[in-house]
């Protein structure tokens, strides 16, 4: 029996159907030419490449450790968030975002007490955050090959002292992501190796990793509405209108249909919530969703407005933030003060995104900027703008009116 059985075995025997689910899935490559472990997608599979001079001396609570950090890099997709960023910094934001939720990790490993405090890095949070926060601090960072197969991480004062330096033999090696398959490629092996896992678990009546559910349901759950195609036709709305804005060329494999690439130039978006008393758990669920899509696939600010019968909450929502789930108003409905807001605080909005049960009072005069209703009823009646009818989260869309 290998290490990786070992693992798979100590994983089933404490309640870990989901990763052994996940590493069963795996074609498995033992070899000496990565330093540790690592994972990719080629070829429509998921490949584990592991070093047994590094796996076989752990412990098993150590070797465990080891593949639940390559399993939740495949979770948190991030073989294909990379896209274009500096491998060596997003090596160590990925692997920053996950290392806080496992325990038992060998040491040397990427954990939040190895930075500056004044760098504020946030606890528990994406990849893409830790990786802006490193590029902004870039020219303090040295980093070099340690001789183990690992890096040496240098940390420089303003002055060019060193403020602290460690060695980084972490608990993966990422250098087969380079030779990973496209992005829409990946993503959909990913997401039915995690379905499988997410069955598996189920029927054997497991647990599911702590700290990741929130990233399954995303991956598994996707949203309704097309944004990266809606988003376009603002953008296109926009250019009629007078600004100058550029798309690269659409996919020709999948048609305009399906997610491209967004504009360089980016739309001022606005997203109105309802949050009155109408509006039930399910619902939260399915604005939560379909927002995350936008994210996705809008890369830049959008301003978020809470709003019953008056708006009860405005903040700034960053591509890769969570969603603020803490939702203030249930009372009544109206969707008057958010227009009204918007003018008075003279907020740059392009496009309004309103998520609503379409269920409210409507302002009289129709605003001078395009307005998206996404509701989850069966309610299409707006005055003036698009709506688009999502209930219970079902495939069905409807656009009823012209912006």
């Amino acid at each position: 029996m290998d290490g990786i059985e070992k693992v798979v075995v100590n994983l089933l025997n404490n309640h870990g159907v989901f990763y052994a689910s996940l590493l069963s899935q795996m074609k498995r490559i033992m070899t000496e030419q990565v330093p540790t472990a690592g994972v990719t997608v080629r070829n429509g599979r998921i490949e584990l490449y592991w070093n047994p001079k590094f796996l076989d001396p752990l412990s098993a609570k150590a070797a465990t450790a080891v593949l639940e950090h390559e399993c939740m890099h495949l979770v948190m997709e991030h073989i294909a968030r990379k896209r274009n960023r500096e491998m060596k910094l997003w090596n160590i934001a990925a692997d920053l975002a996950i290392n806080q939720l496992i325990q038992n990790l060998p040491k040397d490993c990427v954990t939040m007490d190895k930075f500056p405090k004044e760098w504020k890095l946030p606890i528990k949070t994406a990849a893409e955050v830790y990786y802006q926060i490193f590029e902004k601090h870039q020219q303090k960072i040295e980093i070099s090959s340690n001789g183990k197969g690992g890096m040496h991480v240098k940390i420089k004062n303003p002055d060019g002292s060193t403020e602290s330096e460690f060695d980084l033999n972490d608990a993966g090696d990422h250098k087969p992501w380079e030779k990973s398959d496209g992005e829409d490629t990946v993503n959909e092996v990913l997401k039915q190796a995690v379905k499988h896992a997410v069955e598996q678990t189920e029927r054997q009546q497991g647990h599911m990793p702590y700290g990741i559910e929130e990233y399954i349901n995303e991956l598994l759950k996707p949203a309704v509405v097309p944004w990266q195609v809606l988003l376009k036709r603002f953008v296109a709305m926009t250019v009629k209108a007078g600004h100058k804005m550029s798309w690269k060329r659409p996919n020709r494999r999948y048609g305009d249909e399906q997610k491209g690439k967004l504009a360089n130039r980016k739309l001022a978006l606005t997203i109105a919530i309802d949050t009155s008393g109408s509006i039930g758990n399910d619902d939260f669920t399915t604005f939560i969703s379909e927002i995350r899509d936008i994210q996705r696939s809008y890369k830049s600010d959008v301003t978020v407005l809470e709003c019953d019968a008056e708006v009860q909450k405005e903040y700034k929502l960053t591509p890769f933030a969570k969603v603020d789930t803490k939702f203030k108003g249930r009372g009544g409905t109206s969707f008057k003060p958010v227009f009204e807001y918007i003018q008075e605080k003279r907020i740059k909005t392009d496009v309004l995104v309103y998520f609503t049960d379409m269920y409210g009072d409507f302002p009289e005069k129709r605003p001078s900027y395009p307005t998206l209703w996404i509701s989850v009823t069966d309610n299409e009646k707006a005055p003036w703008g698009t709506v688009i009818s999502i209930p219970k989260h079902s495939p069905k869309q409807k656009l009823n009116k012209n912006v």
